[in-house]
């Protein structure tokens, strides 16, 4: 019995070393001590290529469920835009009335001066007539 402990003992022992020093030739894989682990042949092993395909769909999903989760806020923020730029449209709409009105206004002063110069520059001229003119 003792033999046959040893003998099964240096078996297992011979397998380990087996398996370590000829395991990676043997089984096409290298140790797996970080993701996207290849083969010695530069193949990926099937974990790390289903995990691509899964961290991908992970990441669309994320994508798409912050999309949802935020638009309400985005639409907000784009209301809140919308609203600012039709209040200074506004402004900037009055602002022009504003100024067309004082132009108006303006333009009414000056045409009132003009008449009332001319209706002096008339009535100069008339008086002067009939200075000039003989009575009768």
């Amino acid at each position: 019995m003792d033999q046959l402990t040893f003998d099964i003992l240096y078996l297992f022992f011979v397998f380990c070393f087996f398996t370590i020093w000829f395991g990676s030739i043997i089984f096409e894989k290298s140790n797996y001590t970080s993701c996207k682990n290849s083969t010695m042949k530069g193949k990926k092993c099937d974990y790390c290529i289903s995990n691509d395909e899964f961290i991908e769909n992970q990441e669309k999903l994320r994508q798409r469920f912050a999309q949802i989760h935020y638009r309400p806020y985005y639409q907000r923020q784009y209301q809140l835009y919308q609203q600012m730029l039709n209040q200074q449209e506004q402004e900037r709409l009055m602002l022009e009335q504003q100024e067309q009105e004082r132009l108006y206004q303006q333009h009414l002063i000056v045409r009132k001066l003009f008449n009332k110069h001319y209706q002096l520059q008339l009535q100069l001229e008339h008086n002067h007539r009939k200075e000039q003119s003989p009575v009768k």
